[in-house]
């Protein structure tokens, strides 16, 4: 087991690649923290099926401050101690042309992105 008693974080992680990475981690043997702004049950299911241990922390790192992000690590090393890989997965999509990008989704959208 290459990450026995390592700690994984990984962002947008409640589902797809983000998912498929914390039980990927899972079966290596590391704990493994879960980042999103949605539902982690499934994820944390699918972790500790493969033998892992799971850790859920909601939080939405898109529309956050630099200090929201500072206290997610904080809250995240208060609980295990260590970070020993991170893998920064978490993201959004919204669909235009590239042209037309702003004007039509909006300065909102294309500061989140």
């Amino acid at each position: 087991m290459k990450f026995k008693n390592k700690v994984a974080v990984v962002t947008g992680a409640s589902r797809g690649i983000g998912q498929a990475i914390c039980i990927a981690f899972a079966k290596e043997g590391a704990t493994v923290v879960g980042v999103a702004r949605s539902d982690l049950a499934d994820t944390g299911a699918a972790v500790k099926a493969a033998g892992g241990t799971f850790l859920a922390h909601n939080a939405d790192l898109g529309t956050g401050t630099q200090k929201e992000s500072h206290d997610v690590i904080a809250q995240i090393l208060a609980k295990t101690g260590q970070i020993d890989a991170l893998v920064n997965n978490a993201g959004i999509i919204r669909r235009a042309p590239a042209k037309d990008f702003r004007k039509r989704t909006g300065m909102r959208s294309w500061r989140r992105i």
